[in-house]
């Protein structure tokens, strides 16, 4: 009896890819989203709080500040995927076709590289991090791990994203 091949399995898998990663890439940005709030709520009781009592929490631009970084990366893969990202339409549009589909490539390959070294990077302090245990020169203290690691999470997904999105331009 023949052994089924693997193939089929390997291009119901390809084709489930980008719908998986963009659903991945929605929650992220849904998750963003909520960073975003926490960081409304953060800055309105630090308002709130110096109102009333004249005293500060001494703690809303520390959290604000590191929530937001977060939520960039959270949001990054999402935007690029729902062509938020910002492009110079009028200079791109004056270019002969040819000249695009090269400047596109360029702009990809960029972004790849860039994205890749922050990833690297990124990966490599979020590991110190964990490794020494260290911790944020604030009044919080808190750890810096679980707020660092999300820098390369996002990008990684953001990578993920302009590789299918690319393969994706391929097939148009």
């Amino acid at each position: 009896m023949e052994k089924p091949s693997g193939l089929p399995l390997i291009s119901h898998v390809s084709r489930l890819l980008p719908t998986i990663f963009k659903n991945i890439s929605r929650t992220f940005e849904v998750l963003g989203g909520l960073l975003v709030l926490v960081m409304m709520l953060t800055i309105t009781v630090e308002v709130t709080v110096r109102t009333i009592w004249g005293k500060s929490t001494m703690v809303a631009f520390d959290l604000v500040g590191i929530l937001l970084g977060c939520a960039v990366f959270l949001g990054l893969a999402e935007s690029y995927r729902a062509g938020a990202h910002v492009r110079i339409g009028s200079f791109v549009m004056r270019l002969s076709e040819r000249a695009r589909r090269v400047l596109d490539v360029l702009v990809w390959l960029a972004t790849f590289v860039y994205a890749s070294l922050i990833f690297r990077y990124s990966l490599s302090l979020a590991l110190d991090s964990l490794r020494t245990n260290a911790q944020a020169q604030t009044l919080l203290r808190f750890p810096l791990f679980p707020f660092q690691i999300i820098v390369p999470i996002g990008t990684l997904l953001f990578m993920i994203i302009l590789i299918i999105s690319r393969e994706a331009s391929k097939l148009k």
